[in-house]
């Protein structure tokens, strides 16, 4: 079994870091520390699997080479670049947003943006 490398993109980064300032503020930093390792885990373990998520057009049809990971409280968006033996963290969401809208949203950006 190869392993892929993991690649967390800045906007995933921005996610994870304003997840961490949430649940320190709400929960305190040892609770805080222990959801983030747990999220940390289950990003690595796609390098490992990275087909263990699911195909993102089950949610949504334009979501086209993307996958997604549902845990519990949060959603990891992502792509497989099988060529190059990468995956990609696009995004994380907590689960109780719109995960589409806000994905959707950031794709746009992105679009508007690169041209």
């Amino acid at each position: 079994m190869k392993n892929y490398h993991v690649v967390v993109k800045p906007q995933a980064e921005r996610d994870l870091k304003q997840l961490k300032q949430y649940l320190q503020q709400n929960f305190g930093n040892d609770k805080a520390k222990a959801k983030l390792d747990s999220l940390k885990k289950s990003v690595l373990g796609l390098g490992t699997m990275p087909n263990l998520g699911r195909n993102a057009t089950e949610l949504y049809s334009a979501l086209v080479d993307y996958q997604y990971l549902h845990l519990p409280k949060n959603t990891i968006f992502y792509q497989v670049d099988d060529k190059n033996q990468l995956v990609v963290i696009i995004r994380v969401f907590n689960n109780r947003s719109d995960v589409i809208t806000h994905l959707l949203a950031y794709m746009e950006h992105l679009k508007n943006n690169f041209h």
